[in-house]
């Protein structure tokens, strides 16, 4: 191929010439919607390393180099369409004599790209600030899942002419926003929506497929196949606001201790005690944690009471099921007071559950909760927290645990003297309902 005819390939030829590989058949269709004219909003959502960036990136450059556009590029992180169209000029020299300015680091510059046709390409994050005053004919959101309304409502008025709107990215997990209802319904939103699985891209291989499907469990047809999860199956939070909370070490300070133990009720489920300490700012580290399974059943009142004892926490809320569990500690561990609190239970119009769940949430969305990555434990809460949604009952005692640590009530949990806290007088009868439900 010589540097005379390049440009008069077309798109599908020359994504193959300057990738060295032909596009799968839904990247073929979005790199010929990219040129359409009739087509001014498209929608990509895929699942990870799909290819989606590479393809976007190929439309960029050979739009730039057939007119006189120009072309907004925003991102709410890392920009990897735009890290694409870097590599894509790197590695094809013949195209270098297109680029107006040539950068320091690259051929193309770090904030965008001019050619000799007229078309500039301007990079931008995805910021009021940045993008006030760039008027462009078409408009590109990478990451449109993390970025705002309010930031795609700014790029949209930014456009004018036969202009055209491509919002790019993966399954949102808040299932809010524009983007959410764009790929939930994007016929009503006057989009042309494009969805493909890496099951569907052969640079994947089964194994590998196979080693996802495992290790990301219900979110694999969210972070593979991208597609939308149900509600049902949603999580409480984000992964990006948990992995803000993971901390690789965690120091203990002089703050006040609180223990959560969830109690074991089978073979699957554990017995996980989590010690929390508050801070004066009301900021909660992670200090202890330890589980055991139904074999270790038989020394666990002992070795919590020696845990307990250690810890000396000012406050201790336990599982009210089984109801024993609480009287059995206390023969052995005679410290504070123990709060028995059934999930179920209706408190302040909700159940303790939901108000655990909600002072959850608030904390990890915060980011004012900090939980080590030292031990597998707490590399097992931390999975845990990630995939937990409501009405979980399998693989959630380490998340229940730190529900029971971290709750806070004034009223409900008074100071009181040694004992066993029951509440209210129909327990009995309301937590077995409250199970039940659960």
């Amino acid at each position: 191929m010589t540097e005379q005819n390049i440009l008069n390939l077309d798109i599908i030829q020359f994504f193959t010439k300057v990738n060295g590989f032909q596009p799968t058949p839904m990247q073929a269709e979005l790199l010929l919607a990219m040129l359409d004219q009739n087509v001014s909003q498209i929608a990509v959502c895929c699942g990870r390393q799909t290819g989606k960036s590479l393809t976007v990136a190929t439309g960029i450059i050979y739009l730039s180099l057939h007119s006189n556009l120009s072309i907004i590029l925003v991102s709410a992180q890392s920009n990897w369409i735009y890290h694409h169209v870097t590599q894509i000029f790197n590695k094809n020299p013949e195209l270098h004599q297109y680029i107006k300015w040539e950068g320091k680091k690259s051929i193309v510059p770090l904030t965008g790209y001019e050619t000799n046709f007229g078309s500039i390409v301007h990079l931008r994050a995805s910021t009021e600030k940045s993008l006030r005053g760039v008027p462009a004919t078409i408009g590109i959101l990478d990451e449109a899942e993390l970025i705002s309304d309010e930031i795609i409502g700014t790029v949209e008025g930014s456009l004018s002419g036969k202009f055209k709107l491509l919002l790019i990215g993966t399954p949102p997990r808040n299932h809010k926003g524009i983007f959410y209802e764009v790929i939930r319904n994007p016929v009503d939103r006057g989009y042309l929506l494009f969805k493909w699985s890496a099951e569907d891209c052969s640079w994947h291989s089964k194994k590998e497929l196979d080693m996802k499907k495992k290790d990301l469990g219900i979110y694999y047809d969210e972070e593979v196949k991208g597609e939308l999860l149900p509600e049902a199956q949603r999580g409480i939070v984000a992964e990006k606001d948990v992995d803000a909370c993971v901390k690789s070490i965690v120091l203990r300070g002089t703050g006040t201790k609180e223990v959560g133990i969830d109690w074991g009720s089978g073979g699957r489920c554990k017995t996980v005690l989590i010690v929390i300490e508050r801070t004066k700012s009301a900021h909660i580290k992670g200090i202890f944690i330890k589980s055991w399974n139904k074999e270790q059943i038989g020394n666990l009142f002992t070795e919590l009471a020696e845990i307990l004892k250690f810890e000396k926490p000012d406050k201790l809320k336990v599982d009210a099921f089984p109801q024993l569990y609480a009287d059995d500690l206390k023969k052995v561990y005679t410290g504070r007071t123990i709060y028995r609190v059934s999930f179920g239970e209706i408190y302040k119009s909700a159940t303790h559950k939901e108000r655990m769940l909600e002072q959850l949430i608030h904390k990890i969305q915060t980011h004012s909760l900090e939980i080590p990555d030292n031990n597998e434990e707490w590399r097992t809460l931390i999975r845990q927290l990630k995939t937990y949604r409501r009405g979980k009952q399998y693989k959630d005692d380490y998340v229940d645990a730190l529900c029971l640590a971290l709750y806070e009530d004034k009223d409900l949990f008074k100071p009181a003297t040694a004992g066993v806290v029951v509440f209210p007088r129909d327990y009995e009868k309301r937590n077995r309902e409250a199970l039940h439900e659960w």
